[in-house]
């Protein structure tokens, strides 16, 4: 903030700054503001004060020396001459001030304003707060639509209706004697108004003296110590009198000063000239009347129709120049050591395409040509055309259509230019200045900068920023890793090795326990005639042999049962001892051998033969096998279960083949479908724990300063590596990055922001985003500080938000345009094939089949052999007798 003096003073100039008590007379009395409640001095005490005066946010004021040692500003003395302030001011434009007090007589703010105005600074972005009571008498008629703030006060409203009459009164008064009074706006000032309020006051009290005492008039001399009798009795009426006056309550504290008065705040209108806002008082302080719905309609009137200048990167290709000399050292080709850069038009190039490498063509020995592209796509981008295009209509991108949508809402034109050094903008510490579209923004030389453009601590104590347009974060881009090939026996991939062998046990274990309990228990049950028609069999058959238990079992895992047929069953025989009620009782023999043996499941294999004397048990051992194996595919088997126990065993076999073939199943349709694919790294803490895949960032980016600055433990670790590698992981562009992630074949990883990651993958297939966002970040509009449009813009962002249309930009430029969703349809056809298996996905399937059907096969000629053999024994025994 800069206080511009001039070298006389008004009321309230630097002279009340200063203490008004200091040379003063003990009974003298001001109709000013008194030294403890100076406008100039109360506004000045604190930044807050001078910020609500002049309605700019509390950030937007620099954090400068100030005025005191109490107050951020710097002082300025304006010449005696008023020609003499030109090079004065172009001084406080250079030093991007634009803040200013002008604290100077009334007849010099014209000529002030009106150089600040030629030199360019009576733009958007300057603030003047005038201390001068009378700026309503100076003609503002030519700075009304520069858009400046210009904020006063006065103690004086003219167009109050007491003061009206009071200057109608004097005008007719005047005529009386034939003389003209010219008392326009101009001429009605503080001072005026104050002798007046001081002429009445000073008459009422000495009317209110009058009353109370007599008064003796008597000559005095100058020369003489002799003072007036009543005289103090006077001041001290004038200190206890109270009235309202032109310039409002006329009171005073003990010590004399005025005190509880009132000023208005006004601020130049670009429609009404001179408007009041607001009020301060020296007890309640600053009050303003306008709202805030009357403030944004005010600023979005000023941009109607106005033109902005928006500064912005395109995709360029920067050409540095080196000379060397034939003992290898630099020559002093340029200013800047031997270095100059060339920037030819981005028409010239072919920029369809998104990755180009830094490269080095060598012309001749002693120069040497770097060609460095910088990526602004999808943000601002030339468009393809065969005819040359002019102004906005030769860029497309995100940010264009942005720009677009904003403006439409806010009604205002806008003009695209390009920064002239395609830099985003970063400070110099030796040089203390900003560079890039930063310094655009300082030099006033554009009203906007849009791009990829990241909202940080330290551009944002220099600029002003909108509302984020766009969130981000750091990721990681890395190779996509490449699909493993189906394994041959994936179909066992559902059940981890120990399930298996646990399920293998389980059935061995199930088929020998309905075994053991369909035989050689206490349940008769499973015992069965094996000749229905003979009612009295000398025979019961148990067809739960082992085998058969075996089949069950396996019948039940795989749903698909089992059909054991009795002749293809071992057949036990037990000789029947028939009772007198006919009944199957187990023999004697089987009474004595109860512990072992379960006469329930023993049935007479010929039902017609009543007098069969052989029963058969099914529940052999290879039948037992097989109920298991049917109950746990599901398939069920002709061996039933008819004793409790062996019910019970065969039911819990049944719910447990249930379980486990239904997590089986769903897990299947996962392990043949999705494709695996096993990645080295999967988050920031993959990379930070191995060595063997390098990783880097661009260098002197924001995401360097990230990892560089952060106190976590990892990323500290992560920034040690990145730092201490040779050669260098950093790169120069991240267009470098993206290319050395593509030819390092998974062994380089690159750290950028989270937007271009899914533009590059969108359009480059081999590449994928690792892990998630390592902090969080956004992109703003950049505008100069103090600008009067970052709300009403923040405003439109906002918008554009809840209506979704940010959201369709972005679907537009990073999914739709410039060869985006390439990717997206790759994924979709193999979406759209995943339940398509092919022979590898389910080919140890058919190995099984095949190796199944063998061994039946071989087993099948054992069988024939064995029986044949057995058969030709027996019939050469038969021969034989």
């Amino acid at each position: 903030m800069i206080i511009l003096y001039g070298s006389s003073f008004d009321t309230l100039g630097t002279e009340s700054i200063k203490n008004p008590r200091e040379d003063r007379v003990e009974d003298m009395y001001d109709l000013r503001a008194p030294g403890d409640y100076d406008v100039s001095g109360q506004l000045l005490e604190t930044p807050e004060k001078i910020q609500e005066a002049s309605h700019k946010e509390p950030r937007d004021f620099p954090d400068t020396p100030g005025l005191s040692s109490r107050t951020p500003s710097k002082e300025v003395h304006l010449g005696r001459n008023g020609t003499e302030d030109g090079p004065l001011l172009k001084q406080i434009k250079n030093s991007a001030e634009s803040h200013i007090v002008l604290d100077c007589s009334t007849e010099r703010i014209y000529d002030v304003l009106k150089q600040a105005q030629q030199i360019g600074m009576m733009s958007d972005y300057h603030s003047y707060l005038i201390t001068s009571l009378d700026l309503h008498s100076v003609d503002l008629e030519e700075f009304k639509h520069g858009g400046t703030n210009i904020t006063a006060f006065r103690l004086v409203d003219p167009e109050k209706q007491e003061i009206q009459k009071v200057v109608q009164d004097w005008i007719y008064g005047e005529k009386r004697y034939n003389r003209e009074l010219d008392m326009g706006q101009s001429s009605n000032k503080t001072e005026t108004s104050l002798m007046y309020d001081a002429v009445h006051l000073f008459a009422k009290a000495l009317h209110d003296l009058d009353t109370s005492q007599q008064i003796d008039i008597k000559p005095l001399s100058c020369e003489s110590t002799d003072t007036w009798p009543h005289g103090y009795s006077l001041i001290n009426y004038m200190k206890i009198v109270e009235m309202t006056g032109l310039t409002g309550i006329i009171k005073f504290d003990h010590q004399g000063f005025r005190s509880d008065f009132i000023l208005d705040i006004i601020e130049l209108n670009n429609k009404e000239g001179l408007k009041k806002i607001g009020t301060w008082n020296s007890t309640k302080g600053i009050n303003f009347t306008r709202s805030y719905k009357e403030e944004y309609t005010q600023i979005v009137e000023n941009l109607q129709n106005k033109t902005f200048i928006v500064t912005t990167i395109l995709l360029d290709i920067v050409i540095s120049l080196q000379y060397f000399t034939d003992d290898n050292t630099d020559s002093q080709a340029s200013p800047r050591g031997g270095c100059c850069e060339w920037r030819p038009k981005a028409g010239r190039w072919n920029h369809k395409f998104y990755i180009f490498p830094p490269f080095t063509i060598n012309l001749i020995n002693n120069l040497n040509l770097n060609y460095l592209i910088l990526s602004s796509a999808p943000y601002c981008m030339r468009k393809d055309s065969s005819e040359k295009l002019t102004g906005n209509a030769q860029f497309e991108g995100y940010s264009v259509d942005l720009i677009y949508e904003i403006s439409r809402i806010l009604g205002f034109n806008y003009t695209f230019r390009l920064v002239p050094d395609g830099r985003y903008g970063s400070y110099n510490k030796q040089t203390k200045e900003w560079d890039g579209m930063m310094k655009e923004l300082l030099d006033q030389k554009a009203d906007l900068a849009i791009a990829d453009l990241t909202i940080t601590y330290d551009r944002e104590q220099a600029v002003d920023f909108t509302m984020p347009f766009m969130n981000l974060g750091i990721s990681i881009l890395y190779r996509k890793p490449i699909k493993q090939p189906p394994n041959l026996f994936s179909f066992l991939s559902p059940l981890s090795l120990d399930v298996w062998i646990y399920m293998a046990t389980a059935y061995l274990g199930v088929s020998v326990l309905l075994f053991i309990l369909a035989r050689q228990v206490f349940t008769p049950y499973e015992w069965y005639n094996p000749h229905p028609c003979n009612k009295n069999p000398d025979h019961l058959e148990n067809r739960f042999k082992l085998l058969n238990c075996m089949w069950f079992t396996i019948g039940s895992l795989m749903r698909q049962g089992c059909d054991i047929l009795p002749k293809a069953s071992t057949t036990i025989l037990q000789k029947r001892i028939e009772n007198p009620k006919g009944h199957l009782e187990p023999s004697p023999c089987q009474s004595v051998a109860s512990a072992l043996f379960s006469p329930y499941e023993w049935e007479n294999p010929h039902p017609c033969n009543g007098q069969s004397e052989v029963l058969e048990n099914e529940f052999t051992l290879m039948n037992s096998l097989w109920f298991t194996i049917g109950s746990l595919m599901q398939q069920g088997s002709d061996i039933a279960p008819k004793a409790v126990s062996t019910r019970i065993v065969a039911g819990m076999w049944w719910f447990f083949t249930l379980i486990m073939i239904s997590s089986y199943t769903a897990n299947l349709a996962a392990f043949l479908t999705v494709e695996r694919m096993d990645s080295p790294i999967e988050s920031a803490e993959d990379l930070a724990k191995q060595t063997k895949i390098k990783y880097g960032a661009l260098k002197g980016g924001s995401t360097a300063a990230f990892f560089r600055d952060s106190n976590f433990s990892t990323y500290q670790r992560m920034w040690s590596f990145m730092d201490s590698a040779k050669p260098t992981v950093f790169t120069t562009s991240n267009v470098e990055g993206v290319e050395r992630v593509i030819k390092g074949k998974g062994s380089y990883a690159f750290l950028m922001e989270s937007t271009s990651i899914e533009y590059v993958i969108e359009r480059n297939c081999d590449l994928t985003q690792v892990g998630g966002l390592l902090d969080s970040k956004g992109y703003g509009i950049a505008m100069p500080p103090n600008s009067p449009y970052r709300t009403a813009i923040s405003g439109a962002i906002l918008k554009l938000q809840e209506e979704g249309k940010l959201h369709l930009l972005k679907t537009r430029w990073w999914k739709e345009k410039r060869g985006g969703g390439s990717c997206r349809d790759d994924t979709s056809k193999s979406s759209s094939t995943a339940n398509e298996l092919g022979l590898a996905n389910v080919g140890g399937v058919f190995v099984v089949l095949m190796g199944g059907m063998g061994i039946a096969c071989v087993i099948a000629v054992c069988e024939f052999v064995w029986k044949s053999r057995k058969v030709a024994i027996e019939e050469r025994v038969s021969e034989v007798r």
